[in-house]
């Protein structure tokens, strides 16, 4: 019984493995509320079109091949058709006693942040419910109490440590402002150039009109 029970443990174990490798491989589909039921007419023309195509694969008879073409489109009409009186019939019964119109507003207007399936230990999760646990044992084996000893004396002297730094930090506010390093030579060359723009200034200040006209002859100005 005993060899049994391993047995079937090993089994559940590879099945939930195969079973997480084929969901993360493919895309979940995420459906927002509850599944939508088509009406009869519809869903025989989808057991129709599934019969044909089956029919096709095996004769490849052209008859069926214009059939199955056709189909779909017939069953996409009536599906859009089907959503758009829905979705008329649920605006008419809407009213502000049973507060139904702000119930619906709220939904509309409100951002719907998707989640996809969370990765437990035992598979993936879907349900809202399964993710809050996944989460909830998540943080439970993340946060627990550490099973080696401890010293509480290095502990009270790493929290006096702490607490004189804060206590000893000086006042920041009133911290100069800095300025960013200029640069020497660009300096220089600078205040060589005002020099020499204030001596020729200088210079032609002190000379009469003749002067001044063959002075700037000279200098090309």
């Amino acid at each position: 019984m005993k060899f049994y029970d391993i047995t079937q443990e090993v089994i559940n174990k590879i099945t939930a493995v195969i079973l997480t490798a084929i969901n993360q491989s493919s895309k979940a589909k995420i459906i927002n509320g509850p599944h939508r039921k088509l009406p009869p007419r519809i869903t025989i023309k989808i057991n129709l079109r599934n019969q044909i195509k089956k029919r096709w694969q095996i004769t490849y008879d052209p008859r069926f091949k214009r059939k199955s073409t056709h189909l779909p489109n017939e069953i996409k009409a009536d599906i859009n058709q089907y959503d758009q009186d829905s979705w008329t019939d649920w605006l008419l019964i809407l009213n502000q006693e049973d507060l139904s119109i702000y119930n619906a507003t709220r939904k509309f207007s409100r951002n719907f942040h998707k989640i996809p399936p969370i990765l437990d230990t035992d598979g993936l999760k879907y349900t809202p419910l399964g993710k809050a646990n996944a989460f909830k044992y998540s943080l439970e084996n993340s946060f627990q109490t550490n099973p080696e000893p401890y010293d509480n004396r290095h502990i009270s002297e790493v929290n006096r440590a702490v607490q004189h730094f804060l206590n000893s930090t000086r006042n920041d506010n009133n911290i100069k402002l800095t300025y960013p390093p200029r640069n020497s030579s660009y300096d220089q060359k600078d205040q060589s150039k005002k020099g020499y723009w204030t001596r020729w200034h200088t210079e032609l200040s002190t000379q009469d009109d003749s002067s001044k006209s063959a002075h700037l002859y000279h200098q090309g100005i």
